[in-house]
């Protein structure tokens, strides 16, 4: 017999997947478990939509062979938008909700990066850090350094594509990335918010859009109860880009690897 349904919400890097790297099929058939149960899956996650499918692509093949491909949303882009599964949509996906920078904000944004990598001398840095692991600067193959996803805007220090190896080596204290995110604040005068994002990012976002609401949406979505939802993430300190969540009032499980969420998901199974 079922237990009351619930609703199971996951932080994606770091939490169900390494950084950039496709879920392993452990994770896959463990968050399958959870909705064959009869309970509810979300994915929360600071990449956009394509990376969330590229990523979790084991599991969602899974969701789409099942006939409880409904019991599972994704809230890519920090929580500023938000998709249902839907077989008679392009790409099985359809767009429920969506939130964004007003005009102008996010050139504002652009341009408080730009200041912020200078005056720390990122570049610098950068190429000092890359040296160490035998490569004269940043590859082209790893992607770009900021994305802009018309709802956050990421800086991916080292590319967003990059080893995850050297993800965990570039800022495992975190004070490259607090440091990077209270700067920006400084020069926003609040039309956005920087927070800690993966293991070598920083996540920007208008005022109020987060993990928090991405919740909250899901909880109107859905009707789930406050008390019937659980978040899983690696970044739910102040600051980080789960925190948000926090504030929410739901169930929240701090994890610092994959091997601890599919344990937790197997014990909740």
């Amino acid at each position: 017999m079922f237990r009351e349904k619930e609703g199971y919400a996951f932080d994606m890097d770091g939490t169900i997947t390494e950084p950039g790297q496709v879920m392993d099929l452990e994770m896959a058939d463990a968050l399958h478990g959870l909705i064959e149960r009869g309970h509810l899956v979300a994915i929360i996650s600071g990449g956009g939509l394509e990376q969330v499918l590229r990523q979790c692509e084991p599991f969602l093949d899974q969701v789409r062979l099942s006939a409880m491909a409904d019991r599972v949303m994704l809230f890519p882009t920090g929580g500023a938008r938000g998709y249902v599964f839907d077989r008679n949509f392009w790409n099985n996906w359809r767009k429920i909700y969506e939130y964004g920078f007003g005009s102008g904000e996010a050139l504002r944004v652009l341009l408080a990066l730009r200041d912020v990598m200078e005056e720390t001398g990122y570049f610098t840095i950068r190429r000092k850090f890359l040296a160490l692991f035998g490569y004269s600067d940043l590859p082209a193959s790893w992607g770009r350094i900021v994305s802009d996803r018309g709802s956050l805007i990421t800086f991916a220090a080292l590319g967003e594509d990059s080893p995850s190896e050297l993800r965990k080596a570039w800022d495992p204290n975190c004070g490259k990335r607090q440091g990077t995110a209270i700067l920006i604040n400084m020069r926003l005068d609040g039309i956005a918010v920087a927070r800690i994002g993966g293991a070598s990012s920083v996540d920007i976002t208008p005022p109020g859009i987060d993990k928090g609401l991405a919740i909250r949406e899901w909880q109107r979505l859905t009707r789930l109860d406050t008390h019937t939802i659980r978040f899983t993430g690696d970044a739910l300190h102040p600051g980080g880009n789960d925190y948000p969540v926090v504030m929410t009032r739901v169930r929240w499980h701090l994890v610092s690897s994959l091997e601890e969420t599919v344990a937790l998901i197997r014990f909740w199974s």
